[in-house]
């Protein structure tokens, strides 16, 4: 058997006892070979899927005047020259807003990046229930560096529902130098 355009498809013989368990007793007065190869069957439909959105441009992402980000100017994990530099300030970084994604209570956010900087320095990476939702929700992680890239994670299971999130990145330390890449956020209901 094999599920063809969400048809049941039946390879080989079909008994009558196999249509009659399946409620089909229209076959049992014929022979074997007017028994149909493809019997339509209802499949359930996967309603909720992870959805991942993702960007590798930090540039567009909203930050103060007191951070710098520089576009494509580091080789990447994948051997391009497109990995961006963001100069952080202390408590003061970069966050990207994502109106496109809604959430529900007991749905899980999921944010991935690449970092790498000054081996030992510290950033903060945070994952935030926002655009005007009360009471708000977050969690936020501290992650080390590294003079290599590595892809850090952070995640956060909802109680509320909202209308959007947003992802951020904070230094802990003024003038702080890291090199970003493939920011990507996976929300699992």
């Amino acid at each position: 058997m094999a599920i063809v355009d969400n048809k049941l498809v039946i390879c080989g013989i079909v008994t009558f006892s196999f249509l009659a368990a399946c409620g089909d007793t229209s076959f049992s007065e014929k022979s074997n070979n007017n028994i149909p190869a493809e019997i339509d069957v209802a499949l359930p439909k996967i309603e909720e899927v992870p959805k991942v959105l993702g960007d590798n441009t930090f540039e567009t992402w909203s930050y103060p005047e007191s951070v710098l980000v520089q576009d494509s100017v580091a080789l990447s994990p994948n051997g391009e020259n497109d990995a961006d530099k963001v100069t952080l300030q202390n408590l003061i970084g970069i966050t990207k807003v994502h109106h496109d994604i809604s959430v529900k209570a007991r749905d899980t956010a999921e944010a991935k990046i690449w970092l790498w900087g000054t081996e030992g320095d510290e950033v903060v990476l945070s994952i935030v229930r926002s655009c005007g939702a009360s009471p708000a929700e977050f969690v936020s992680k501290k992650v080390t560096l590294t003079a290599e890239p590595v892809q850090y994670f952070v995640s956060k299971t909802f109680e509320n529902d909202h209308t959007c999130i947003l992802t951020q990145i904070q230094g802990v330390g003024d003038n702080q130098e890291i090199y970003a890449y493939a920011h990507t956020i996976q929300l699992n209901p």
